[in-house]
């Protein structure tokens, strides 16, 4: 019974980059890459160097690979095809009785295919009774050829958009799996072909400088989960967080799963670019997925949950967490709190609030003498019809004031009666769903909503705001005092959270000195720097763990 050899054929002689196959990427030799992928391979027996290098081959040997030999130089300049050092490879076998029954030849110029890509091409080779696999990359572009006059010929038969031309399949240099027999010396490929498709990422050919720029900007990325719960009912802030982070971390291997989502959640996941799973089996997919990061968006979690990811992720980061799980965090963010542990990885206020790119750089507010437009938004649910409490005494009293109610997706009671209020009282508008909070609470000259997130947008807008809590946890929330430029009625109380509010409205609307200060106070709460703050915090966990070096 024969052998599964992985031959890396490693000349000294490169021209364009002298000793290319030795140089550093990311504090590795290059061929080190190659040579680690192929002795991690479950599928290969032994990994052989073929190279004239005495220093190539000292650095192979001490990375684990065999050096039977080395390759006479009339087989290594750069004129020597590839079929002609993989026939000599095998003739050198024959002579000395090593059997052969499949042959996997890994250029060293493809430092990021994986184990994982050698399997797997190797396990199609052994399925589909092909002469030779071919590993390839994906292509969907406009094509075109020169003829025999140089002049541009197009190889597509009409132009379409990207998402409806038949895909091309470019060949990447990183594996090809073959029949000994097959190889002669001008070829390595059979007649019967397969191919195992890589991804872009893993398909990078170093050939220039430009490439080991590209190879080291992916080998600083990282596998990150971000999971998180959104649907109408709990909202979407959870969601919106996560996408930020992400958007910010793009470069990496960003993946998306939410464990309790609806309708709703899937229309607006779908259109955001990044990989995502919907299930409520969180457990299942990060051990299939096996992320080195992963970021709890989900509120508090148990100390059985994060055991469990704590078996299975190097690096775990909590949101808003208060549960006896977050012990077992590497890094805890509580935007909403003042930091309630003594814990040095917990971080807490409004320093750590992640904000959405529409609330970063806006103009500065400025105060209006009078006061022409209030908002009231009351989170996703809305669970004690606040808005509705408010729009049925206020706007009646102000006639002369704009009021906008903007409720959520997941408005838990009937919208006709705003709209009906609406119709009855000329100055107020219900708005649904709102497309952009930043627009809208930056016209505003009072903001009065509930005790979560949105404290923390009217803060990045400047905007006075007057907050009433819907629950026990959000009068845990720190931004509710009057410090943060915020007043709070606390939690609501029907008829007399209503009076209180009135009350404090007519100071306001008579106080433009006072709503100034709200302003000032609040805009010093949030800078719109927490992302930033956040992600290197993350970075130098990471760093700390020897997980990677840097985002």
């Amino acid at each position: 019974m024969g052998e599964v050899i992985a031959i890396i054929p490693a000349r000294g002689g490169s021209k364009g980059i002298k000793l290319k196959n030795l140089r550093e990427l990311a504090f590795r030799p290059l061929i080190d890459y190659t040579i680690q992928a192929a002795l991690v391979a479950k599928t290969i027996d032994r990994v052989v160097v073929s190279t004239d290098s005495e220093q190539i081959a000292e650095v192979a040997r001490n990375a684990g690979a065999e050096i039977p030999f080395l390759r006479p130089t009339e087989i290594a300049d750069d004129k020597t095809p590839l079929a002609a050092v993989i026939k000599h490879f095998l003739d050198w076998c024959k002579n000395y009785g090593w059997k052969i029954d499949i042959l996997v030849i890994l250029e060293p110029t493809s430092p990021l295919r994986t184990s994982e890509d050698i399997d797997k091409a190797v396990e199609i080779f052994k399925k589909s009774k092909v002469d030779t696999v071919v590993s390839v990359e994906r292509d969907t572009s406009l094509w075109w050829q020169l003829d025999n006059n140089a002049n541009p010929k197009p190889l597509h038969a009409e132009r379409l958009n990207r998402q409806f031309l038949k895909p091309m399949f470019r060949e990447n240099g990183a594996i090809f799996v073959t029949k000994p027999e097959v190889v002669t010396e001008s070829t390595t490929i059979g007649d019967k072909i397969a191919l195992y498709e890589m991804s872009h990422s893993n398909s990078i050919d170093i050939n220039s400088w430009q490439d080991f720029q590209r190879a080291v900007i992916s080998l600083r990325s990282t596998k990150i989960i971000f999971h998180f719960k959104a649907t109408a009912e709990l909202g979407f802030g959870h969601f919106y967080r996560v996408l930020a982070l992400a958007n910010r971390l793009y470069y990496n291997n960003v993946i998306l799963l939410c464990s309790e989502y609806d309708e709703s959640l899937e229309k607006r996941i779908a259109s955001v670019g990044f990989k995502y799973h919907l299930s409520t089996d969180p457990i299942d997919v990060i051990r299939s997925e096996q992320p080195t990061i992963l970021v709890n968006d989900i509120l508090d979690t148990s100390k059985e949950m994060m055991k469990d990811f704590r078996n299975l992720v190097p690096l775990i980061i909590n949101f808003e967490d208060l549960g006896d799980g977050n012990q077992y965090a590497d890094l805890v963010f509580n935007a909403l709190y003042e930091d309630l542990s003594l814990n040095s990885s917990h971080y807490g206020g409004g320093s750590y609030a992640v904000m959405r790119e529409e609330f970063l750089f806006l103009p500065q507010y400025v105060v209006r003498e009078k006061v022409e437009l209030v908002i009231a938004t009351f989170g996703g649910s809305d669970p004690n019809n606040i808005a509705y409490y408010c729009m049925k005494s206020l706007p009646e009293r102000y006639p002369n004031i704009r009021f906008r109610i903007i409720v959520g997706p997941g408005y838990q009671h009937d919208k006709k009666e705003l709209h009906d209020l609406a119709k009855i009282l000329k100055n107020v508008e219900v708005i649904d769903i709102a497309t952009n909070m930043a627009t809208h609470l930056s016209e505003a000259d009072i903001v009065i909503t509930s005790c979560g997130r949105t404290v923390f947008e009217a803060a990045a807008c400047g905007v006075p705001c007057i907050v009433i809590c819907q629950n026990a946890r959000e009068m845990k929330h720190r931004h509710i005092t009057s410090r943060d430029g915020v007043i709070s009625l606390g939690l609501f109380n029907g008829d007399e959270t209503v009076d209180r509010l009135l009350a404090v409205f007519e100071d306001l609307r008579n106080n433009p000195s006072e709503r100034t200060q709200m302003s000032e106070k609040s805009s010093a709460v949030v800078d719109g720097l927490g992302i930033f703050r956040i992600i290197g915090l993350i970075e130098k966990s990471a760093r700390i763990k020897g997980l990677f070096r840097s985002f």
